[in-house]
């Protein structure tokens, strides 16, 4: 063989024996090829499925809240056939639009950083991510310097709350 004569189905050709082709958007292509030697030519032709990519898209119900912080995800991804979800606090999920419980322990908020990684039958993925804040369980107490005494009685209150503003 001493010609070939590639013809990828999108508009793009080529003249080399092992081209490298990037189809640029999704679609089925016939791609043909003319093999030709000084006396004699032949042709083929395969199909060429390619893909669309996903789009990982998701809303939360809420983005900040108290410990414990319930939150349902809406899955609002394209294309995609399966889910992995990262809650940023060690938990993940493979469900479609999960809820998850985010707790803070700590003194000031937390936040969690939620990843969705959607793909298709392929293996073509798209990642997107959101934040959520939760703050720490707010704790009222207080101490005073109360005796028992007759009125008008002055006592003065020290404010001893955890996790409040």
């Amino acid at each position: 063989v001493v010609q070939w004569a590639w013809d990828f189905g999108d508009g793009g050709t080529d003249t080399v024996q092992d081209p490298l082709h990037t189809f640029a958007a999704a679609g089925a292509y016939t791609v043909s090829l003319i093999a030709t030697t000084l006396h004699c030519s032949g042709s083929g032709t395969q199909n060429v499925l390619v893909e669309a990519p996903p789009v990982a898209a998701f809303s939360p119900d809420v983005v900040l809240g108290c410990t414990p912080l319930d939150v349902n995800f809406t899955n609002t991804s394209t294309g995609a056939v399966s889910y992995s979800w990262d809650f940023g606090d060690g938990s993940t999920s493979s469900q479609t639009t999960p809820s998850h419980s985010f707790v803070n322990n700590g003194t000031a908020d937390s936040t969690f950083t939620v990843t969705l990684v959607a793909s298709t039958l392929f293996g073509c993925s798209d990642t997107t991510v959101m934040s959520i804040t939760v703050a720490p369980r707010a704790v009222a107490q207080f101490s005073h310097n109360a005796t028992p005494g007759c009125a008008p009685l002055d006592v003065d209150f020290t404010n001893l709350s955890t996790g409040a503003g």
